[in-house]
């Protein structure tokens, strides 16, 4: 969120969308409006092996979707799963990623 904020004409580049670190990210500021732009909203904490609350991430999503007011929404992991965690807890972060979607549907 801070670049959005120094950079305000980022969110004017000819983009489809952005990403934003959600787990790094307590609050978002209504400034940042993405009418017409996908947030990718990286979710599921890649830096942590303890298993997510789905019902938070939900409600943290939906918070996002109604300050940001995006297009659409894509959820994901908020960095590259394979330098970080166990390949088994990267699959559960996948499922996690794959369920909260399916909540949000």
């Amino acid at each position: 969120q801070g670049n959005f904020l120094r950079f305000p004409e980022l969110l004017d580049f000819p983009v489809s969308g952005f990403g934003i670190d959600l787990t790094e990210t307590t609050t978002l500021s209504s400034e940042i409006n993405l009418q017409g732009k996908i947030l990718s909203a990286g979710i599921v904490n890649a830096w942590s092996s303890i298993p997510e609350n789905i019902e938070y991430l939900v409600h943290r999503v939906r918070e996002a979707v109604k300050v940001c007011q995006p297009a659409d929404v894509y959820v994901t992991t908020n960095s590259q799963l394979y330098q970080t965690i166990s390949y088994q807890g990267a699959i559960q972060k996948l499922k996690d990623c794959a369920e909260l979607a399916r909540r949000l549907s």
